[in-house]
């Protein structure tokens, strides 16, 4: 009976063990990302040094109230942390290489170019977190997010995403995408932009923009021309009729459910 009981224990043991849900530790800001919005807290082991900035961290709060330990991307990090598993971005291949090595099992998400990219990141992050529910209803609230996009009547106006130094997003980004969706025409992607490229201000002007969209942190935080583009007296006369938003970083640097308050943001403050 005795044997018995210790082999119920050790059954027992496992089931407790194979039900329970995954620790992840995150070396990414994008991949912390995933992990605020989907994994339970004791199921978060981990986030990058930057998942606490309000400046780039969608969830940041969040990220600020767990007594999660954040780490630097390194590989004796995440041996010590034991996690059963490291979400790495599209910039960790070293420390994914490394860790793999070891026996480590990582998940690499690659940056998100497109709104469909977002919902299945969201899907693929939820079914190795067991949140497979959780995921469905971020991305139900992307797909009405898209929808009011949609609805939007003013549709077609001229925009273009002026960023510190110059630097525009074009075809194939997310910024581009979500541009699109919710009816502005990037003027980047028109002009042949590719990715991330750069954009001069005599362009700018000539293309007679609409809508400009800049970094309100970098404005803020950085005070310069090339960061205070919106605020030059010159552009302000050459363009004055163009509409100034304020796009923070947040919103479309990394994806997942940031994408859905994103659309609504610009949805809200477009004219």
């Amino acid at each position: 009976m005795k044997v018995w009981a210790g082999v119920a224990v050790l059954v027992l043991g496992f089931a407790a063990t194979a039900e329970a849900k995954p620790r992840v530790a995150s070396i990414n800001i994008c991949t912390d990302q995933l992990l605020l919005a989907l994994a339970d807290d004791d199921q978060i082991a981990s986030l990058s040094a930057a998942a606490k900035s309000p400046r780039a961290s969608f969830h940041a709060e969040r990220a600020a109230k767990l007594d999660a330990p954040e780490n630097f991307a390194t590989v004796e990090e995440a041996l010590t942390l034991r996690p059963d598993m490291v979400f790495a971005g599209a910039w960790d291949a070293p420390a994914r290489e490394a860790l793999t090595r070891f026996g480590v099992r990582v998940e690499s998400f690659a940056d998100p170019k497109s709104l469909d990219d977002v919902v299945a990141q969201l899907r693929r992050a939820g079914d190795l977190l067991d949140q497979p529910e959780r995921a469905a209803d971020l991305v139900a609230a992307l797909d009405a997010a898209r929808a009011r996009a949609f609805a939007r009547g003013d549709r077609g106006k001229r925009a273009v995403f002026y960023y510190s130094g110059g630097y525009t997003y074009g075809t194939g980004t997310l910024v581009d995408d979500i541009l699109r969706e919710v009816g502005l025409v990037n003027l980047s992607a028109v002009s042949g932009v590719e990715g991330v490229g750069r954009i001069d201000l005599e362009t700018l002007v000539g293309d007679r923009p609409e809508v400009i969209l800049t970094d309100d942190a970098i404005a803020k935080g950085a005070p310069r021309v090339d960061t205070q583009v919106l605020d030059h007296p010159a552009l302000l006369r050459a363009l004055p009729g163009a509409q100034p938003i304020r796009f923070p970083l947040r919103y479309w640097i990394c994806g997942g459910d940031a994408a859905t308050a994103a659309l609504d943001f610009l949805g809200q403050r477009l004219r």
